[in-house]
This record gives C-alpha cells, sequence and structure tokens, in this order.
C-alpha cells in the first residue's frame, strides 16, 4: 500500500518541478533599414535558432528605409519557427515607413508609451509619373494589407499609413488594434505576454512562455557596424544626401565591392565628384536592393538641381550614366 502512495507523491512533485526558461533573443534595428539590417537580423535568428530561445525581441526605432529590405525582413519573420516581437522604443522614437511595415509583420507587435508609428507612403521623386506614383502606392498598400489582415489587425487604418501618410500615437495604435499592447519596458513587455497565446503566419498556435526569461542581446560584428554607418546615415541625418553615395563608391569592404559605382574613374574632386557620383547612380539602372537607396539619393539630388550637368572622365570628355 505504501509504495503505490510514494509513487503518486514522486508524480505529483514531478509535476510541480520548475520548467526550463529559455532565454529571448534581443537584436537593435535603429536608424535608417537597409540591406546590411537584413544581414543583421538574418545573423540573428540563426543564433536564436542555436540558443533555443523563447522569442525573438526586435528593438524598433526608426524614421523609415528601403521598402525592399522592410519586406525581406518581414518575410524572415514569417518564416521564423521562433515568435517574433518588435517593440517601438524608447519613447519618442517611432517606427515609421519602412519600420511601419516591420512592426505590422511581426507576431507581436508592441510600443513604449510616447512613440509612434506609421507614416508608410513611399518615397516618390518629384517627377514622377502618376501612373507609376500609383503602382508604387497600390503596390506598397496591398503588401502592407496582406499581413496586416492575416495578423487580425486595423488592415483598412494601416493602408492609410501608405495612401495619406498617417502616423499613430501608441495609444491610438492600441485603441485602433494596430498593435497589440503598450509596455513601459522590456520586462513588463515580457510579463505581459507570459502565457500568451499567439496565431503565427502559417495557422500555427503557440504559447509565450516570456516570464522572467533572460534577454540576450545580439551583437554586431565590427564589419555590420561599419557597413551599417555607411548604408545609413544616423537619426537626423539626410538619407537622400549624394555625399553618402560618394562614400559607398569609394570603399570596398569584404564581401561588398563598391568601386564599380565609378570611384575609380577621373574627374571633378570634392562637392563636383560627390554631384557626378549622384548623376551615374541616377541614371543607373539598379541591379539589386543594395543600390536602390543610393540611386534614390542621386534622383533626389538631380530632381533639385535639374540642369546639372558633368563633363569628365577618361579621354571622352563626358562620363556616360551606367546602364
Amino acid at each position: 500500500m505504501c509504495r503505490p502512495i510514494a509513487i503518486l507523491v514522486l508524480l505529483g512533485l514531478s509535476g510541480l518541478a520548475p520548467r526550463e526558461q529559455r532565454p529571448v533573443l534581443a537584436v537593435d534595428v535603429v536608424g535608417v533599414i537597409h540591406p546590411i539590417t537584413v544581414e543583421i537580423i538574418d545573423r540573428a535568428f540563426d543564433q536564436a535558432k542555436q540558443q533555443n530561445a523563447a522569442a525573438i525581441l526586435i528593438r524598433l526605432n526608426t524614421a523609415g528605409g528601403m521598402p525592399d529590405a522592410a519586406r525581406q525582413i518581414v518575410e524572415k519573420i514569417l518564416a521564423s519557427p521562433i515568435p517574433v516581437v518588435t517593440y517601438v522604443t524608447p519613447s519618442t522614437g517611432g517606427a515609421a515607413s519602412a519600420g511601419f511595415i516591420v512592426l505590422e509583420g511581426s507576431d507581436v507587435a508592441a510600443m513604449a508609451p510616447g512613440t509612434h508609428a506609421g507614416a508608410a507612403h513611399p518615397f516618390i521623386i518629384p517627377q514622377m509619373d502618376p501612373v507609376i506614383r500609383q503602382k508604387l502606392e497600390n503596390d506598397a498598400a496591398a503588401s502592407l494589407r496582406a499581413v496586416v489582415a492575416k495578423r487580425g489587425r486595423n488592415s483598412a487604418l494601416a493602408e492609410k499609413a501608405v495612401f495619406e501618410g498617417q502616423s499613430f500615437t501608441d495609444k491610438e495604435a492600441l485603441d485602433n488594434k494596430l498593435i497589440d499592447p503598450i509596455a513601459r519596458d522590456e520586462r513588463e513587455l515580457l510579463t505581459h505576454l507570459d502565457g500568451r497565446e499567439v496565431v503565427r503566419f502559417d495557422g500555427r498556435k503557440q504559447v509565450l512562455q516570456l516570464g522572467g526569461a533572460n534577454i540576450i542581446s545580439y551583437e554586431r560584428t565590427v564589419r555590420e557596424n561599419v557597413l551599417s554607418r555607411l548604408y545609413g546615415p544616423q537619426p537626423g541625418a539626410d538619407v537622400a544626401d549624394p555625399r553618402w553615395a560618394g562614400n559607398l563608391c569609394r570603399i570596398r569592404l569584404t564581401g561588398f565591392d563598391f568601386s564599380r559605382c565609378g570611384g575609380g574613374h577621373s574627374g571633378p574632386s570634392g562637392p563636383d565628384r560627390h554631384r557626378a557620383t549622384a548623376h551615374q547612380l541616377a541614371g543607373r539602372r539598379p541591379d539589386g536592393a543594395r543600390f536602390s537607396a543610393i540611386r534614390a539619393g542621386g534622383q533626389a539630388y538631380l530632381a533639385r538641381h535639374p540642369g546639372f550637368r558633368w563633363s569628365g572622365g577618361h579621354g571622352s570628355g563626358r562620363h556616360a550614366p551606367y546602364r
């Protein structure tokens, strides 16, 4: 009689054993969103898998960036076997433009008090053909609508961030079902989400176990830090400044060869060379997302200076644009 009772007691005690607490991997997305941001997210997600993380936390504070890069990040979020929580922080920070796409594409969208999100209207060149402009707007809206609706959020209001450039405070976003919780800090956020069931993009249901989880921050490599500064100016800088095109065209780092931009050609020096680089890139047919941001910078400069021309180069007296 004693043996069965002892077995039952042991089984009961085993049920009270503390569950294994898995960590949360946090990665910062601050400043302009660009191809290096995608690389950082990719490596962070791999690290989260290796460490058997319970969730991935994206700390987001951006005024925008490249739509293609934002969509690639969302693709990785949707394919991730680990739930992704995107948290707009700190207070006064935001998730504008491309950042809004990342926020709405996440399993959990959260904001700190005093933050904002939205303003996702695509970047338009002033002289752009109206038909092309409408195509870009419709494409951006449809892409966002497809993800937001699947997440059970307010797709009609999210569209207004694209067509009308609307932006929302944290409370407005919460009241209108664009985000899930508002949290003062990361610990409050994880506590709020502990035990919550989320529906993944493929329909699977998963219960978050985040209470008391240890937050591990992803550490960028030296290469990622350097290239992030070159690709994206710090917050407050002019993302369309042609000088960034000049910087990229002069620097070669492992895995990235920018010499094709024309930095090796003879011609003007100083500010004139930056303007020349802008002219070259504005006429270049883009061969991938890597050059779309600096090409936009060149187009923006030429839009402000329609009469600009440059003579220079090897012997011909004129530098032909890239094709």
